[in-house]
């Protein structure tokens, strides 16, 4: 998997269980989504289930899910993913689908750890630089207390 700015790069190849059919190529997705990319995912899905959703099927609501997830995080795709109704929406293997989702989320949470790692470290070398004095802590300016009476302007009738 490689990692550009906020998005990563995976190749696959996979047998879809029922088909057969082999699936490969090379997907770009999003680390991250934002708040409205989760809302029109999340309404993608709700859409896609239709009106009575809690009757749906559990393979049909992941199906759903992956196909609403994959909406937005997908950058680039194979050919073999692209469809005028929505794209991976055609694919007949839903081990094709829920695979390409758990890379995904598995780029999401290589790239949220990462960047945690980075905090980290930048955190303990400012730490050590102030242990060894290299950055010297500022003192604090010591401001006089003021008071202030406002018994004579302010009249309550």
């Amino acid at each position: 998997m490689e990692f550009l700015e906020q998005t990563a790069k995976f190749t696959i190849n996979i047998t879809g269980r029922h088909s057969q059919a082999t699936y490969m190529g090379t997907f770009r997705v999003k680390c991250l989504l934002s708040p409205l990319e989760e809302i029109a995912a999340d309404k993608r899905y709700r859409d896609l289930l239709g009106s009575n959703s809690h009757l749906a099927q559990e393979h049909v609501r992941r199906q759903a899910f992956a196909l609403s997830q994959l909406e937005q995080r997908v950058i680039e795709m194979p050919p073999f993913w692209e469809n005028d109704i929505i794209n991976g929406g055609h694919i007949q293997d839903d081990n094709v689908l829920l695979d390409i989702l758990d890379l995904a989320v598995e780029a999401q949470e290589k790239y949220i750890n990462a960047k945690a790692k980075e905090l980290e470290e930048r955190r303990n070398r400012l730490t050590n630089k102030i242990k060894k004095k290299k950055i010297e802590k500022q003192p604090e300016l010591d401001a006089p207390e003021e008071t202030v009476d406002l018994s004579d302007e302010v009249k309550l009738d």
